[in-house]
């Protein structure tokens, strides 16, 4: 994982103003599947079985600042062989949820030792990922060395993990307009929609999930790690500590119901 120097705030801003909304979308996607308890029991499996901490190692961002190396204490930092094994684990996971391996490889891999996600811009530095529902390359100039026995292995390996996450491709002539790309698209949605079902994995919930008001995620958040008190003890602890409205018994058995749903879903 690569991070960039140090970014003015007007920078800052103007990144994050032409950030793609899809990006967003991954990233509330991805959010909920480290809550839930299939994932979260997958991570503590993989951490069991190859000598990682329950809760990750130590994550220090004054001792990186070009990438995430493995932690030294790693019981298998030398180990080449456990290190190939445990990556392939790990894309295996990816994988399950339909996510291009190439981009989110990494962060399963940062979660899983640092137990972070790296995904939220930082004060320092920022994350600078490409994760888009979208994906655009120069296909000629990316095989012109295929040829080749180091370069060309490479990127036939590459492009056949693209096709497994962008099956459906959109060319666009050098000489089209912005206007005429937009009508192309509007006019033919119905026919890649139809491109887009054939392809679909119903079990994967990319888009189907909404950012909640912030205050009351933390309050939700709250009521779940609180679940195991007594219903009127949890209804005592969230009107204390999150002013405005009261919530019901059954509002707190409902919200359980509904975060532990949630949990279950991924």
């Amino acid at each position: 994982m690569k991070l960039s120097k140090k970014i003015p705030l007007k920078e800052l801003e103007k990144e994050l103003r032409s950030t793609p909304k899809s990006f967003f979308k991954l990233k509330v996607y991805f959010e909920e599947i480290i809550k839930s308890e299939n994932f979260q029991q997958n991570i503590q499996n993989l951490r069991d079985k190859y000598g990682i901490p329950k809760d990750g190692f130590v994550f220090d961002p004054k001792r990186y600042k070009d990438f995430l190396p493995l932690p030294k204490k790693w019981i298998y930092i030398n180990n080449i062989n456990k290190i190939i094994e445990l990556d392939f684990e790990i894309k295996t996971l990816v994988e399950k949820y339909d996510l291009y391996t190439q981009e989110w490889l990494t962060i399963f891999w940062n979660y899983l030792f640092y137990n972070q996600t790296f995904l939220n811009f930082l004060k320092d530095h920022i994350f600078i990922y490409p994760y888009d529902l979208c994906l655009i390359n120069d296909a000629r100039e990316r095989f012109i060395d295929l040829d080749d026995p180091e370069g060309g292995p490479y990127w036939k390996m590459t492009e056949e993990e693209e096709l497994k996450s962008f099956p459906i491709a959109i060319k666009v002539s050098p000489y089209a307009t912005e206007r005429d790309i937009i009508d192309f698209i509007k006019k033919n949605y119905k026919r890649i929609n139809l491109l887009q079902k054939k392809y679909q994995n119903p079990n994967i919930k990319i888009g189907k999930f909404r950012k909640k008001n912030e205050i009351i995620q933390k309050r939700n958040e709250f009521i779940w790690k609180h679940r195991d008190l007594p219903r009127k003890k949890i209804m005592y602890l969230v009107n204390e500590k999150f002013k405005g409205k009261t919530l019901g018994y059954a509002d707190i058995e409902k919200i359980l119901i509904l975060e532990h749903k949630r949990r279950k879903e991924l």
